[in-house]
């Protein structure tokens, strides 16, 4: 989501609608107006301020705890660089549950192309990788593309992706 969330406020559709952002999100929060002649009602008027006043706190708080984590967090279908050599893996067109393509970039320039089958959640799951091929021309030579086709199980924690299965263990940040 880039810089694109500024922090404002605006009325919209007879209630009131702010933006707020919240590490790389932005949080839209929308409270209803209160309907014209609700306070010649007098303590109905109040309960229904004091109602929406709970539930935009509530929603406050859960935006801020943003799950609980408490550290920072990345997207699981983001670009990812393995710890140690640099190398990258680009998984910002994936999605759970569907293949779709796995691309990896070693520091030489070298890209493989393979499909990627997720099956979990943001945090962990089990993957399985397959299809591999060489893209030619990325560069002068093919490192090995067909043999890193690969099964096995990750998690996505403090914005730290493990991958681990029949090719060993990696991490990615």
């Amino acid at each position: 989501m880039g810089g694109g969330c500024v922090a404002s406020s605006r009325r919209s559709l007879g209630g009131n609608v702010t933006l707020v952002r919240h590490g790389h999100k932005c949080i839209m929060l929308s409270v209803p107006a209160i309907p014209a002649g609700a306070f010649s009602k007098g303590r109905t008027a109040m309960r229904v301020l004091v109602k929406r006043a709970l539930v935009v706190s509530v929603v406050v708080m859960l935006a801020a705890c943003g799950g609980g984590g408490g550290g920072d967090s990345k997207d699981l279908f983001s670009v990812w660089k393995r710890d140690g050599d640099g190398a990258t893996i680009d998984l910002s067109q994936g999605a759970f549950g569907t293949p779709s393509l796995w691309s990896e970039f070693e520091q030489d320039g070298s890209q493989c192309n393979c499909v990627l089958t997720i099956i979990g959640d943001q945090s962990s799951g089990t993957f399985v990788v397959n299809q591999c091929s060489y893209v030619r021309g990325s560069s002068s030579r093919d490192p090995g593309c067909s043999q890193r086709n690969r099964t096995g199980n990750y998690t996505n924690s403090e914005a730290v992706l493990t991958i681990s299965g029949s090719g060993g263990t990696a991490t990615f940040r």
